[in-house]
């Protein structure tokens, strides 16, 4: 992912690279160095582009760059299992992260992330993917169910029965409000 700095960011399994244009800088794991990356083995880059952060999604848990002190900060999601934690931002600028213990609201006050309301939560916790569709509406998918979640009415359509897919990567909509998966 490229960044706003203009940096382009390489997760691998030995840990993060970052490329200036010119140069390659690998950040990695050190256990004695709780500001070094939780994990090297990397499964997801997220370019915060509202928050000016740069969110790494590891084997081990997720955690985040910090660009004025180049070190990381790590986050802990009680309950999530999943080693690939999906983000995106909302168009109100709300980040989400998709885990296995359902979607998360990170909260700038508290500098955690926080429960959604509960009527997502007991489908999501086996949410596989999750993907921004329009500005207020956030398809994602359990192991046997599609839904989409209406963000500003707190409300939640099960469109399993309109689809024969059971896994998706990436939807949009269109003019009319169709919902395209890929």
């Amino acid at each position: 992912t490229q960044d706003n700095h203009g940096f382009i960011w390489f997760g691998t399994r030995n840990g993060l690279c970052r490329y200036d244009g010119y140069n390659i800088n690998l950040f990695a794991h050190n256990e004695a160095d709780s500001t070094s990356l939780r994990h090297n083995f990397i499964t997801r880059l997220y370019n915060d582009s509202l928050r000016n952060i740069l969110w790494i999604s590891t084997d081990q848990g997720i955690c985040s760059y910090n660009y004025e002190t180049e070190d990381f900060s790590r986050y802990q999601i009680k309950g999530n299992t999943k080693d690939d934690v999906c983000f995106l931002n909302t168009s109100d600028g709300m980040l989400l992260a998709a885990c296995s213990n359902g979607l998360m609201r990170y909260s700038l006050e508290k500098k955690q992330f926080v429960s959604l309301p509960t009527l997502i939560q007991p489908f999501t916790q086996q949410c596989n993917n999750a993907v921004l569709i329009s500005s207020n509406q956030l398809l994602f998918n359990t192991n046997n169910d599609f839904f989409v979640y209406h963000i500003q009415s707190n409300t939640l359509c099960n469109l399993s029965k309109d689809l024969e897919v059971k896994d998706f990567r990436c939807a949009a909509t269109d003019h009319t409000g169709n919902i395209w998966v890929g």
